[in-house]
């Protein structure tokens, strides 16, 4: 049993980018289609498992690897699960969203996780490369915290049908995206899309509130790259995941 779900990856040689054969592509295909449904419940091997998926189209001997890492981690916590909490915020959805900036060493795409949480349970999560390349951490950050408010908005609403009226609060540990999104305009922002700047509007009219959460409590962090034992533990712990 391994205690991770991945690795940070070395510098690959000619026979990890080698394309692995029909089988080994179909059975790549395979556990990434079945753990997408299991991460709903495991969103601990959320990164991991974006990872591989991204390489779908032809797999590597290095991804075909990383794949069966990910039904090894999985194998060795088959009692792991979600459990949830009697919170007393349950008029709240919050959102918790984290970025590593320009992670990507091939493309210097940042990669956003977001975690939403009703009360103190969690109920969604999501780990995704951003579909530009930000210019700085603080944009990066932005662009991560827009996409978890779009995410609140989707499962307020989905909530409002069934009679809940949720408040929205988004927590980052970043202060240059706190920035950004607390004031109006584009500043020396000018350059990014005008598709990012609805939260600006959002916050200015009071629909999010956005606050500050300490580097170490931040739990999307693990969704953002791969984390050591200790560092997946604490997140796992927060979100009750045991």
């Amino acid at each position: 049993a391994v205690v991770t779900p991945g690795v940070k990856r070395r510098d690959l040689t000619p026979a990890d980018e080698e394309a692995v054969g029909p089988t080994d592509h179909s059975l790549v295909r395979q556990i990434v289609g079945k753990c997408q449904l299991i991460s709903r419940t495991r969103p601990d091997v959320l990164y991991a498992l974006k990872e591989v998926g991204r390489q779908l189209h032809a797999p590597r001997a290095v991804d075909l690897v990383a794949a069966k890492r990910i039904v090894r981690y999985l194998s060795g916590t088959p009692s792991k699960a979600l459990h949830m909490k009697v919170g007393k915020n349950v008029g709240k959805l919050r959102g918790i969203t984290d970025t590593d900036w320009a992670g990507c060493i091939a493309t210097r795409k940042s990669t956003s996780c977001g975690m939403v949480f009703w009360g103190d349970f969690l109920i969604s999560a999501y780990s995704r490369t951003q579909s530009v390349i930000a210019l700085s951490s603080p944009e990066a950050e932005y662009i991560g915290c827009c996409a978890v408010a779009a995410e609140m908005l989707y499962i307020k609403s989905l909530l409002a049908d069934m009679g809940f009226d949720l408040n929205l609060e988004i927590s980052t540990d970043a202060t240059g995206a706190r920035a950004i999104a607390s004031r109006q305009g584009v500043g020396r922002i000018r350059h990014m899309e005008v598709k990012y700047l609805w939260l600006q509007d959002q916050i200015q009219q009071k629909v999010f509130k956005i606050r500050k959460v300490a580097g170490k409590y931040n739990v999307s962090d693990a969704g953002t790259k791969h984390v050591d034992k200790a560092t997946l533990d604490r997140c796992c712990d927060f979100i009750s995941l045991f």
